[in-house]
């Protein structure tokens, strides 16, 4: 695929952003949402690339509609991903999710779609005209933009290193950078990347891919204990749901520690203290296959 013209591959990740985003609309399944997003991800990181070559006419902003769609659609993933987090940890505690819980977030759930169908009558995320972003990128522009686009990479993830793991904010800063390479990756040139491994400071894909499944799956937690410091959602619970959400949040803390712990280990690797994977020395510091969503 790295052949294959950078606007080219714009325009077909757009057109699939279209189809997926219709696709959803009738039920909002998490499985349809999540592909969604996924797809306007890798569209948006294209963008950056194409849009960080100098004097090329693609910006890297998503067209306003589509963007404030996919804004939408993600208020409902994370509602989607709280429930899902009771009724797990409902198992894990050997317990029932309290109702009156679970029901507050249907509810949050139907009136976001509800409001969803509402920008849909008004709006339309997807249209014909493409935008600036769809003008032509020429071999030399695209040889320009990977080389700046992963220069600027390096530079954010360099400036993420350090002795100490970064707070929840920055940890989720990183992994949009790390995903932006990931879902541009395809359309990188092998010597481009190679030249960026050997003497830049690019990490190997196997590391990034490690680094940005932990990282999710401590976002996920991150979001779920944000649930915990909703007023309106503590309004609702009683006695007995109060200490179900105590032992939730007990769960969860934990489980913030364990990934925490991993990716301690994976950003610091033990082979060398204070080294991060994310630096030159450690391209090739071993990594397990997860799913990048």
């Amino acid at each position: 695929m790295e052949h294959e013209r950078l606007d080219a591959g714009i325009r077909q990740q757009y057109v699939k952003c279209a189809r997926l985003g219709k696709a959803l609309i009738d039920n909002f399944a998490e499985e349809n949402i999540h592909a969604f997003r996924v797809g306007v991800k890798r569209l948006r990181a294209l963008l950056r690339l194409a849009a960080s070559a100098e004097h090329s006419d693609i910006t890297p902003r998503l067209p306003r509609n589509l963007r404030v769609y996919y804004h939408m659609t993600g208020i409902i993933r994370t509602l989607q991903l709280q429930k899902k987090a009771l009724e797990e940890v409902a198992v894990r505690l050997h317990q029932g999710a309290p109702a009156n819980c679970l029901a507050l977030l249907d509810d949050r759930i139907g009136s976001t779609k509800r409001m969803i169908g509402e920008y849909l009558r008004i709006e339309e995320p997807w249209g014909h005209r493409l935008g600036r972003w769809a003008h032509p990128v020429t071999d030399v522009m695209a040889i320009a933009a990977e080389e700046a686009f992963i220069a600027g990479k390096i530079t954010a993830l360099g400036k993420k290193q350090g002795v100490a793991l970064p707070d929840d904010e920055q940890l989720h800063a990183l992994r949009k950078d790390i995903k932006d390479l990931l879902y541009a990756w395809p359309y990188l040139h092998g010597r481009i990347v190679e030249h960026a491994q050997e003497g830049k400071g690019l990490p190997g894909q196997k590391v990034l891919e490690t680094c940005a499944g932990l990282l999710g799956d401590f976002h996920d937690v991150v979001l779920q204990l944000s649930l915990l410091q909703d007023k309106a959602f503590l309004l609702v619970t009683c006695p007995q749901s109060s200490k179900f959400l105590e032992a939730a949040q007990q769960c969860w803390l934990q489980d913030k520690l364990t990934l925490q712990d991993k990716l301690k280990a994976q950003l610091f690797h033990p082979g060398a203290a204070g080294e991060n994977p994310l630096a030159p020395s450690n391209l090739n510091a071993v990594s397990y296959e997860l799913h990048i969503d």
